[in-house]
């Protein structure tokens, strides 16, 4: 921090620095005071979603990408990433299973989910797919069809939408959002899943 400070306020001549961060609020106030603060806005999804149709991703894929990430060659390389297809199965099948029972939902977690999302990137990848098939519930129920991300499941979600609550999925979705901030604080991943998972059952009547 002194280094940077230093540069600051002797930079060389002619020199422009750009500082990027996601959260500003964690820069030292020395710091902030000597620059000029810029704030970049993402790109809307529906602008994201035209500029990947344009270059080649299928638009039933291309909302999904653009809730994920705002950098089109991020989306791209998703597009065509095998874990990254995998990872969309794997998630779809946990959601379905959770609708079963207890038992089979922690089976798909040692079988499925525990040996493909390893890294703490993956896992955060794998609840972001896990929190939009929530919210697509939850656009199916409001009648925004408009928005729903997994298209190719939209017929199966639709059933699932028709028998839970708003107030049902907006709970699950903050379980989710809890999970994803206890893994920031490094959780233990199997532990957490587990917790979640059970989390996401409460109050299910099981067939």
């Amino acid at each position: 921090s002194n280094s940077l400070l230093k540069f600051l306020e002797e930079p060389n001549p002619g020199t422009v620095a750009f500082l990027l961060t996601e959260q500003p609020q964690k820069i030292l106030p020395t710091i902030l005071s000597r620059c000029q603060i810029l704030t970049f806005h993402p790109l809307s999804p529906q602008v994201m979603i035209k500029q990947l149709v344009e270059n080649g991703v299928e638009p039933q894929k291309a909302p999904l990408l653009s809730q994920l990430t705002n950098s089109l060659d991020e989306a791209q390389n998703l597009n065509v990433d095998e874990w990254f297809a995998q990872a969309q199965k794997i998630v779809v099948k946990l959601y379905e299973v959770l609708k079963k029972n207890p038992l089979e939902a922690m089976v798909t977690l040692q079988a499925d989910w525990f040996s493909h999302f390893k890294e703490k990137e993956q896992i955060h990848r794998g609840l972001d797919l896990l929190l939009l098939i929530f919210k697509d519930l939850l656009y199916i129920q409001l009648d925004r069809q408009e928005q729903i991300v997994f298209r190719e499941e939209s017929e199966r979600l639709r059933q699932f939408a028709l028998h839970t609550s708003g107030r049902r999925i907006s709970d699950q979705m903050s379980a989710i959002l809890d999970a994803k901030r206890k893994l920031e604080r490094n959780m233990n991943p199997q532990l957490m899943m587990e917790q979640l998972v059970l989390k996401l059952q409460e109050g299910s009547s099981f067939v």
